[in-house]
């Protein structure tokens, strides 16, 4: 019996061994199988979002026809071949460059370089262009231009060892990564630190100074907000701070002729080193996210071939955080019980500064201080903004005039035009006109709760080409209906109230505020910034508050609110009131601490992630 037991023993170790010697290939595919799903799988998600773009990189198609019919012309293209496509999409984005391209600064015609300048490249991104954005802004730029190939096209000289320095050198350590197709956490300056440029490199401006190029860039796009709270990602780091001191020194020196600023970004970059101008600079020029063939109208500019003629987007200011956006711009937490509620919804954010966002903040509350009106608590508009809404110069200069403004009743439209004139001597050039209005902001309105900007951009056209001494008259055509307001806690729809209405044509929104203001009978005497143009203000009154006539859409339907949840203090499932940024008292009703919803019932149902009943 023992014997028979061993040999059982024996067989059944036996049979285990050889059991675990035939699974074992088995058990670790298994283990690399779940291994590559544990990887596999986000990547397929994210590919199924986002395939167009990766179709892009690949080469691949944007959709795939199911029992294609071969007869059917599903799309008709304009061009007889991807590459004249191509040819075509490179043109366009170089002229979107060319005419959007923004001149901020040019002191003593700094720019356009002279024929042949031999110019040295400054900053890790010079070498290393923001061409766009992320998620839907991504574009592959591996075929694109780079700074040095453009100035070159253009007969300029770069300086190559300071350009090696940021492409192979020391400097190339500090590059920044590459825009992924989401951004999945706040970007981070990244400049070389002046301490790893080399006597070599830094002997080699003298040969290239007749300009030091600096290009400031900064990445943005979606999934991530910009870092604001522990760092300012959007005004100078303090590499990129030493970087320009040493450069203002070679100037100084006498090494450096010209210093010349690129702001290479989408987001609205923090200027406050030009408001002293410390570190010397002789101009600068907005060139956006440059698009796959732009950098080559940049160079165009540079060298005069082109006259900037954009206009900039966005209020460029000496501090970011003066925005009433910033007093409470972060995520707050409900309280309650927030285990009821999904965790992707258990945060909000309450945009309490309104309508107060960009130039309709800044040029109003400008406007009351000059008036003395709506508790403004002595601001001063040249403390916060350096270039306005709008702003854009030229190689030459320009004047505005006959302006003159017909009603057409039948389509309920303004016609504004303007006579442009080329008043230089040597540049020809391009002007973008812009049309703001003014609507009054009235006892009824500060009773409801209907905030009116200073002015509103409402129509705005570009000259063509003009040589110096010739003009050209614009028309620009203005909907009334566009200067209507829209009424939430009154009427519920949109008004027209009564009293004066101001049109204006300028270059840009501050200018045309101060053309208002003198039409209203205000001087650089009551605190404008400057003297405005009366000759180009047009106004009218309406005797009556209009609650009517704009308040059914083309198609005949009534305009009324169908998002009423949205504001706090009309969705039954809050109980705290929110206090709105106005006009008719900025001090008191300036954001001042983040607003603490509590859960109800009510908001915990809302808040389920639930798009649809399947019963209905």
């Amino acid at each position: 019996m023992k014997e028979e037991k061993k040999q059982k023993k024996a067989l059944k170790k036996a049979y285990k061994r050889a059991k675990r010697k035939s699974i074992r290939p088995f058990k670790g595919l298994s283990i690399l199988c779940i291994v590559i799903a544990a990887i596999m799988a986000p990547v397929f998600i994210v590919l199924s979002i986002f395939d167009n773009t990766v179709a892009a990189y690949v080469g691949g198609t944007f959709w795939n026809l199911v029992n294609e019919d071969e007869s059917a012309q599903y799309y008709t293209s304009d061009f007889d071949s991807v590459e004249e496509m191509t040819e075509y999409g490179l043109e366009l984005a170089q002229l979107v460059e060319a005419e959007g391209a923004a001149l901020l600064l040019n002191d003593n015609s700094a720019l356009p370089l002279d024929s042949g300048a031999a110019v040295s490249c400054f900053s890790t991104s010079s070498v290393n262009l923001v061409y766009g954005g992320t998620g839907s802004g991504n574009i592959d730029a591996s075929s694109a231009d780079t700074l040095k190939d453009a100035l070159e096209k253009v007969g300029f000289s770069v300086n190559e060892t300071l350009w090696a320095f940021y492409t192979d050198g020391a400097g190339a350590d500090y590059a920044r990564s590459s825009s992924s197709m989401v951004s999945t956490a706040s970007a981070t300056t990244s400049e070389a630190p002046w301490s790893v440029y080399t006597d070599e490199v830094i002997n080699s401006v003298a040969d290239y100074g007749d300009a030091a190029i600096v290009v400031l860039s900064r990445v943005g796009g979606e999934g991530a907000d910009l870092e604001y709270e522990d760092t300012n990602y959007l005004a100078l780091d303090e590499d990129e701070k030493e970087m320009l001191s040493q450069i203002a020194a070679m100037k100084e020196a006498g090494t450096v002729d010209k210093i010349i600023v690129l702001i290479n970004s989408a987001n609205a970059l923090q200027v406050d080193f030009l408001k002293d101008n410390e570190y010397n600079v002789d101009a600068c020029l907005w060139i956006a996210d440059v698009g796959i063939s732009g950098i080559n109208a940049v160079a165009e500019i540079l060298c005069g071939d082109v006259n900037p003629s954009g206009s900039l987007v966005d209020t460029y200011c000496y501090d970011n955080y003066s925005s009433p956006a910033m007093a409470n711009f972060t995520p707050v937490t409900y309280s309650g019980d927030t285990d009821a509620i999904p965790d992707s919804a258990d945060t909000y954010m309450v945009y309490q500064e309104g309508i107060y966002v960009g130039y309709k903040y800044y040029e109003t509350r400008y406007e009351d201080a000059v008036m003395g009106t709506g508790n403004t608590a002595g601001y001063d508009y040249t403390d916060d903004v350096a270039f306005p809404f709008g702003y854009g110069l030229s190689y030459t200069t320009f004047t505005y005039s006959n302006m003159t403004v017909a009603y057409d009743a039948g389509e309920d439209t303004y016609t504004v035009s303007v006579t442009v004139t080329n008043t230089g001597d040597t540049y020809s050039g391009k002007e973008t006109v812009q049309v703001y209005v003014q609507s009054p902001y009235t006892d009824y309105d500060k009773e409801n709760g209907v905030e009116k900007a200073s002015v509103s951009l409402v129509g705005f056209g570009k000259t063509e080409l003009l040589a110096p001494g010739a003009s050209e008259t614009l028309a620009i055509t203005v909907n009334k209906s566009d200067i209507a307001s829209f009424d939430t806690y009154g009427a519920g729809t949109y008004i027209l109230d009564a009293g004066d209405y101001y049109l204006t044509a300028a270059t840009d929104a501050h200018n045309a505020v101060n053309n208002i203001l003198a039409a209203k009978g205000y001087t650089v005497a009551d605190g404008m910034t400057a003297d405005g143009d009366t000759s180009l203000v047009y106004s009218w009154t309406e005797d009556t508050l209009d609650t009517t006539t704009y308040a059914v859409s083309a198609n005949g339907t009534a305009i009324t609110n169908q998002l009423s949840d949205a504001d706090p203090n009309l969705y039954e499932g809050i109980d705290t009131e929110v206090t709105w940024l106005s006009r008719s008292d900025w001090t008191g009703t300036w954001p001042s601490e983040t607003v603490q919803f509590t859960l109800t019932d009510t908001l915990i149902a809302d808040l389920q992630d639930v798009q649809y009943d399947a019963a209905d």
